[in-house]
C-alpha cells in the first residue's frame, strides 16, 4: 500500500515536470513568461486522478 502511493506521488510529479516543459516549450523556453507555481496549482488534481486510476485498475485486476 506504501509503496503504491509512493509510485503514484512519482508519477504524478513526472507528468507537472512534463506539462512545464510542454510550456516551455510552447513559450520557446522562455523562462519569463511561464510560471512554475501556476503549473503547480494543477498537482491536487492530478494526484487525486492518478489515484483514482491507479486504485480502479488494481481493483479491476484482482476481479
Amino acid at each position: 500500500m506504501r509503496n503504491d502511493f509512493f509510485l503514484v506521488l512519482k508519477m504524478s510529479l513526472i507528468s507537472i515536470l512534463f506539462m512545464y516543459a510542454l510550456a516551455l516549450y510552447k513559450f520557446n523556453f522562455d523562462f519569463s513568461k511561464v510560471s512554475l507555481l501556476v503549473t503547480l496549482k494543477w498537482f491536487p488534481l492530478i494526484l487525486v486522478l492518478l489515484l483514482f486510476c491507479f486504485y480502479l485498475s488494481k481493483n479491476m485486476k484482482n476481479k
